[in-house]
Parts: structure tokens; C-alpha cells; sequence
């Protein structure tokens, strides 16, 4: 017996990410998390996506663009880090 086949794509976010976190609460697999505070420039902490986990179904992805964010996009998933 094999398990789930792994998705063409996944979600990655980009630097243009503001942290407004409205996509965690879309996620169908629960696999995107505000990412951790860090020493950084940045204001606002951005969200991280467990790449390994995602599925593909760019969910997130509409959401983002639907707020003109624009900040996650879908990568085959042999491109994903």
C-alpha cells in the first residue's frame, strides 16, 4: 500500500507577504502558521506554509490575490525548497 501521491504544486510565500495572516484561516490542510518572531527589519512577521504538508489547491493563493497582496504563488513541487 502506497500513500497520497504527492501534489504537482504547492504554495510559497513571497517577500511581498504582510502578515495579515488571512490565509491560515483558508488553509484546507491547516499546513500555513504565522511564521515565528525573528530579529528582522520586517514590522509585521509574515506566515510560513509547510510545504510538505500542502496540497496544491492554491486556496491561499486566491485569498491573497483577492486582497491585492499578491504574495502566494504556486511552484511544481520539485522546485519547492
Amino acid at each position: 500500500m502506497t500513500g497520497p501521491a504527492r501534489p504537482q504544486v504547492v504554495a510559497v510565500i513571497g517577500d511581498e507577504c504582510t502578515g495579515c495572516s488571512t490565509c491560515v484561516d483558508y488553509c484546507l490542510v491547516d499546513c500555513i502558521e504565522p511564521a515565528a518572531p525573528a530579529a528582522s527589519v520586517t514590522p509585521v512577521p509574515s506566515v510560513t506554509i509547510r510545504e510538505d504538508e500542502c496540497i496544491g489547491c492554491g486556496v491561499c493563493v486566491k485569498i491573497c490575490d483577492a486582497l491585492d497582496v499578491n504574495a502566494i504563488r504556486l511552484v511544481p513541487a520539485s522546485a519547492a525548497s
